[in-house]
């Protein structure tokens, strides 16, 4: 039971981790290891679009806007992110406070055998539930890049 207890924590505390790092490196400026990392699968302007998507949502969502559900459909973009809550699925967080729901063509796992992961993922929007902070993004096995795991 207490083995249970410390393994839950340091799940938490790792994603935490994780999940601070992700957003600090969306909301200041892009640090270099991480250019590099988008760069080097070619995706540095799906990243830079991500980007500029979540930016005009965060801040729909800080005026309570609303927003049409087929708003973004079909844009191609890229997100890093740290698996999500309770880690049972490809979902991950994604910085100011997005939820990326993470749609395969064929319903393919493709989390890593880890206790936590940060990883790249490259795709196309599906559906944009602002109201929930949902992003649904469709990804294909080459459009899922592992940064880190723990």
């Amino acid at each position: 039971m207490k083995r249970t207890i410390i393994v839950s924590l340091a799940i938490l505390l790792a994603g935490h981790v994780a999940f601070g790092e992700t957003i600090t490196n969306a909301t200041e400026s892009t640090t270099d290891s991480t250019l590099r990392f988008v760069q080097h699968f070619g995706w540095a302007a799906e990243y830079r679009h991500g980007g500029e998507i979540l930016k005009s949502l965060a801040a729909a969502s800080k005026e309570q806007q609303k927003l049409a559900i087929d708003a973004f459909r079909g844009e191609k973009v890229a997100f890093i992110g740290v698996g999500a809550p309770a880690g049972g699925s490809n979902d991950l967080l994604i910085p100011d406070g997005f939820y990326l729901r993470v749609i395969t063509p064929g319903g393919e796992d493709l989390r890593p055998q880890s206790v936590w992961w940060e990883v790249l993922v490259q795709g196309v929007i599906q559906q944009v539930l602002l109201e929930n902070k949902i992003i649904v993004i469709e990804v294909n096995k080459e459009g899922w890049q592992i940064r880190q795991t723990g």
